[in-house]
């Protein structure tokens, strides 16, 4: 067993916490085969973010359609179970399946369904530097950056709308 420091203003779990991001740190040192400049660790991180507020909003489209759930029935005890089932099966399921169901329910627009592809396409390239590092070198140019930008601003305007169960444009 380790002697903590007895100078040390950590909590055993903060300790912990600051030692993973340290490991996880390292892999951007470790993995130099394809390393992002600022302006692309920046874009890299806009597009996980975004990509995991689609995939969310997905799923709420996808219970809300199958169990008829709103906000007002959320205090059900019957219709909750329903949800957290629900939930349970979507998290199994990946973001372009989730994305199909929600186009063929006609939950999402054909807009949207492009929009949403696109982001998952870059989401793709960051989470697979090393296969995908011409197609990131290719997002160093401006346009091809700004390019980026506007697709997660219009994949952006597009989820605000999402919040109800279905996408009027």
């Amino acid at each position: 067993m380790k002697k903590k420091n007895s100078f040390s203003t950590k909590s055993p779990h903060e300790a912990r916490a600051e030692e993973i991001k340290r490991k996880i740190k390292l892999l951007e040192i470790i993995d130099e085969r394809a390393p992002l400049t600022e302006k692309l660790k920046e874009l890299r991180d806009l597009v996980l973010y975004m990509h995991f507020s689609i995939e969310s909003i997905l799923e709420y489209q996808l219970i809300a359609c199958i169990t008829g759930w709103s906000e007002k029935s959320y205090s059900k005890v019957g219709m909750a179970l329903d949800i957290l089932k629900m939930e349970a099966l979507f998290s199994k399921m990946e973001f372009f399946n989730k994305l199909e169901a929600c186009k063929k329910l006609n939950l999402i627009s054909g807009k949207a369904y492009s929009k949403f592809t696109a982001v998952n396409s870059l989401r793709i390239y960051f989470s697979h530097p090393v296969a995908h590092r011409k197609k990131i070198k290719e997002l160093e140019s401006f346009d091809n950056y700004l390019a980026s930008l506007e697709t997660l601003d219009g994949a952006f305007n597009l989820l605000r709308n999402l919040y109800v169960v279905k996408i009027k444009e």
